[in-house]
C-alpha cells in the first residue's frame, strides 16, 4: 500500500550486487543466514555490465574475425568483408542479460531478498530503501568504485566515451582514439582493431600496460603493429578539441570517437555516511583481517578496500567476510594466489611474483620460459604465439609465480596455481603426467627444466 513503511530485519544485509556482494549473499544464505541484497542497479555491478564480461564478449568478436581470416587462408572458409556490429552488440547484450538472470536466480533459489533501489543510511545498521526500512545484525558493503571525471583541457567541448558508455555504441567508428593503455585499454584497442577500426592508443606513462612485465608489453606491441594500431607512449595530452587530440609534442591525432579509460576510485558515499574509518591514506575503507570495519558488524570487500581490483578477488573476500560472521574466520585473501588476467588475441594470465619482485624479496631466484612454438599441440592448433614462464627459488623448489601468454592461458594457468595453492614444489609439478598432445604439457616441460637448474 502507498505510504506504508515496511520494516525488515536480516542476519546480513549486503549493499551492492557485484561479485563481492552476490557471492557473499549466496554463501550467507546457504549457511542459514537470513539475507538481503540492495542495489540501485543494474544487478551484477561493474564487472557484468560495463567491465570484464562485455569486454570479453567484444574481445571474442575480434578473435573470431581474425580466426575467419586464418581459416580462409587454409581454404576452409571465406573471410567476411562486412561486419554487422549491431549483431555483435546484440550478442554482448544477450550475454549480459543471461548473467543478470543467473544472479537473480541465485537470489530466488536461496531465499535471498533483492531490493532494487538506493540504500540510505539511517542509523547503526538500519537503512531506508524506497518505501522500506531495513535493519540487520551484520552489514556487508560491496559498493565498488566509480569513474573519476576527466581533467583534460577542452574535454567539456568534446563528446567522449567511457568504458561504461562504450557498450551502448551502435556503430563501429572509423577512427577511434583510446586515452589510457591499462589492461582494459589494451583489450578495447585489440577488440576494435581486429574489426578493422583504425585505432590510436595513447599512454602518458613511458610504456603501455605499465603493470605488466616487459615480455608482455613487447608481445602486445608486436601484436598491435600487426593490427596497425598506432601506439603513442610517454607523451602527454595538451588538450582536446572536436575530432582532435593535441599532444604536448605538437602531434594532432584525429578521431570520430574518443574513448577515455578513466581512473576509478572507491565509492565511499556509504562509508562516509556511516562515519567509518578510512585507511592511513584516506583512500579506502579500513578493515581488519576479517574484513570488518571500525564499526563491529560492518564489513567491506572489493574495490572499496583496495588490493587487486578483480571480480574474483572481491568474491573470495566476500566469502571470507561471511565466514567471519559465522564464527569460522579464515586467513585473509593471499594476493599472491590471485590470478591476473588480460585478453587480446590470446590470454595473458599471471599470479604471484615476477622475477624482479622475487629477487627484491630476497629469494635465490631461478626461472625458465618455453615458447608454445615448441609444443606439438600448439603447432597442430596453429596457436604457437606465447609462452609459459615459471618463477621458483633454488633452495626448496618453491613456486613463487607464473606467467602464461597464449591460447587457453586462462585455463592452463590454473594447473600451476592449484599446485601453488597446495604448497606443491617444482619437483612435484615436474612429476605430473601431462597428456600428449596438450598445451599444458609446456608447464611440465618448464618444471623439468627448472629441476635441472637446481
Amino acid at each position: 500500500m502507498e505510504g506504508v513503511i515496511f520494516l525488515a530485519d536480516y542476519d546480513l544485509l549486503v549493499i551492492g550486487s557485484g561479485p563481492g556482494g552476490y557471492i557473499a549473499a549466496e554463501e550467507a544464505a546457504k549457511s542459514g543466514l537470513k539475507t538481503a541484497v540492495v542495489d540501485k542497479g543494474p544487478v551484477g555491478g561493474t564487472c557484468l555490465n560495463s567491465g570484464c564480461i562485455p569486454i570479453q564478449s567484444y574481445v571474442q568478436n575480434g578473435r573470431w574475425d581474425l580466426q575467419s581470416k586464418q581459416l580462409a587462408k587454409y581454404g576452409l572458409a571465406q573471410a567476411s568483408e562486412e561486419i554487422d556490429f549491431k549483431v555483435l552488440k546484440a550478442r554482448k547484450d544477450q550475454v549480459v542479460q543471461q548473467n543478470q538472470q543467473g544472479i537473480l536466480q541465485i537470489f530466488k533459489s536461496n531465499g535471498i531478498d533483492f531490493i532494487e533501489g538506493e540504500a540510505v543510511f539511517v542509523k547503526d545498521k538500519t537503512f531506508k530503501v524506497n518505501d522500506q526500512t531495513l535493519s540487520a545484525k551484520n552489514v556487508l558493503l560491496a559498493t565498488g568504485s566509480r569513474v573519476l571525471e576527466p581533467t583534460i583541457p577542452g574535454i567539456e567541448g568534446v563528446d567522449y566515451l567511457t568504458h561504461e558508455s562504450f557498450f551502448h555504441m551502435e556503430d563501429l567508428p572509423e577512427r577511434l582514439v583510446i586515452v589510457g593503455a591499462s589492461e582494459h585499454g589494451v583489450e578495447f584497442a585489440f577488440a576494435m582493431a581486429a574489426l578493422d577500426v583504425k585505432v590510436s592508443l595513447i599512454e602518458e606513462k613511458a610504456t603501455i600496460i605499465p603493470n605488466q612485465v616487459k615480455e608482455v608489453q613487447d608481445y602486445v606491441k608486436k601484436l598491435f603493429k600487426k593490427l596497425s594500431v598506432e601506439v603513442i607512449e610517454g607523451i602527454a595530452i595538451d588538450r582536446v578539441s572536436p575530432g582532435q587530440v593535441h599532444l604536448s609534442d605538437g602531434q594532432e591525432i584525429g578521431f570520430d570517437q574518443l574513448l577515455l579509460m578513466l581512473s576509478r576510485r572507491p565509492d565511499l558515499t556509504m562509508v562516509k555516511a556511516m562515519g567509518l574509518d578510512l585507511d592511513k591514506k584516506g583512500t579506502y575503507l579500513a578493515v581488519d583481517e576479517n574484513y570488518q570495519s571500525s564499526s563491529p558488524g560492518i564489513y567491506g570487500v572489493g574495490d572499496l578496500i583496495g588490493g587487486w581490483p578483480f571480480a574474483h578477488a572481491a568474491s573470495h573476500e566476500g566469502i571470507k567476510a561471511v565466514k567471519a560472521i559465522l564464527g569460522q574466520a579464515e586467513y585473509p585473501l593471499d594476493f599472491n594466489a590471485v590470478p591476473r588476467k588480460m585478453a587480446v588475441d590470446v590470454d595473458v594470465e599471471s599470479f604471484g611474483m615476477h622475477e624482479d619482485q622475487a629477487q627484491e624479496a630476497g629469494y635465490d631466484v631461478i626461472s625458465h620460459q618455453i615458447p608454445f612454438m615448441m609444443n606439438g599441440a600448439a603447432a597442430a592448433l596453429d596457436e604457437t604465439e606465447g609462452f609459459v614462464n615459471i618463477i621458483s627459488e633454488r633452495q626448496y623448489g618453491q613456486i613463487l609465480g607464473g606467467l602464461v601468454v597464449g591460447h587457453g592461458a586462462s585455463e592452463i594457468m590454473h594447473i600451476l596455481l592449484a599446485v601453488y595453492q597446495c604448497e606443491g614444489t617444482i619437483d612435484e609439478l615436474a612429476q605430473i603426467v601431462f597428456a600428449h598432445p596438450t598445451l599444458s604439457e609446456t608447464i611440465g616441460d618448464v618444471a623439468k627444466a627448472l629441476v635441472r637448474k637446481y
